[in-house]
């Protein structure tokens, strides 16, 4: 049953990140890295405050509170990393880098918390990061320094599952850490970065403050879903199940191509669309075996 759940809420957070990366992308274009940034990561504390006052938790600052700044910390620099490169590269590359953090938290669970893995959940992962990486093949091989930041950012995400993972365990509780993370990481975006904030803010004319109103509340509507994300994410490895949750939402990379083909109308190369393809059948093995 527990197993189950686990499997349900990590497609949950599968949708909601594919949704709420969907509608960064549009937003991070009309009002730039640092204040789709701020917007983002301020609005994700709501879901994660009406988790808290839902459970009705109780606190022990003592044996998390350190790990949990820790992971803020963390977590602000890649929301910034992460959106300036989403905001100048195409949607489905970007988004690729994401299994660069699902590596990590997998190894989280197989290393740290010592989770038991069958030889079907590997060729499951084996699957899922071979679709990923073929998903990011374009046909102009060669470094793309916009996608190091996306890569740099999702690997401080991984890492920042490590603090967070023992914060989580220490508290048997998933919310109460991830909301101090969250915290942590949006005064580090609005307050280190204020300036730039207000330097790169517009004033539309008359015309546009419609255009500019919708945008905001793009924005509004993906940090409520990112928020969301993370809290159903935090409760799915909070059941021993940090590998299957990892796995499912490795497939990230290929629903966040087919977000770009849909709504961006971006390209896919046959090889991307067979990493698609295989990253799904990954995701099935894990899921169903």
């Amino acid at each position: 049953m527990i197993l189950e759940l686990s499997l349900f809420l990590s497609l949950g957070v599968l949708t909601l990140w594919t949704f709420s990366n969907t509608i960064i992308k549009k937003v991070s274009v009309q009002l730039g890295t640092y204040r789709t940034s701020s917007i983002v990561v301020g609005l994700g504390i709501f879901p994660m405050l009406i988790a808290i006052l839902v459970e009705r938790p109780l606190f022990h600052y003592s044996s998390f509170l350190l790990l949990s700044l820790v992971s803020g910390v963390m977590l602000g620099a890649g929301y910034i990393l992460f959106y300036k490169a989403l905001e100048k590269e195409k949607v489905s590359s970007a988004g690729v880098m994401f299994n660069l953090q699902q590596i990590i938290v997998i190894s989280i669970g197989i290393l740290f918390l010592k989770e038991n893995s069958g030889p079907y959940t590997y060729i499951g992962i084996t699957l899922i990061i071979m679709g990923a990486l073929l998903v990011s093949v374009n046909r102009n091989v060669k470094i793309n320094r916009i996608l190091l930041l996306a890569a740099a950012a999702n690997i401080i995400w991984g890492l920042y599952y490590i603090p967070l993972s023992r914060a989580i365990f220490a508290v048997h509780f998933s919310t109460t850490p991830l909301i101090l993370a969250r915290i942590v990481g949006f005064f580090i975006i609005t307050i280190i970065f204020l300036p730039r904030i207000m330097k790169a803010r517009k004033k539309p004319n008359t015309e546009k403050q419609g255009r500019y109103r919708s945008v905001l509340a793009l924005g509004v509507l993906a940090g409520l879903l990112d928020g969301s994300a993370n809290v159903v994410y935090a409760s799915a490895i909070s059941g021993d199940f940090i590998v299957l949750a990892g796995s499912i939402v490795a497939i990230l990379p290929a629903t966040i191509a087919i977000s770009g083909v849909l709504f961006f109308r971006e390209k896919l190369t046959a090889i991307q669309a067979f990493g698609i393809i295989l990253a799904i059948a990954g995701a099935l093995v894990i899921s169903l075996i």
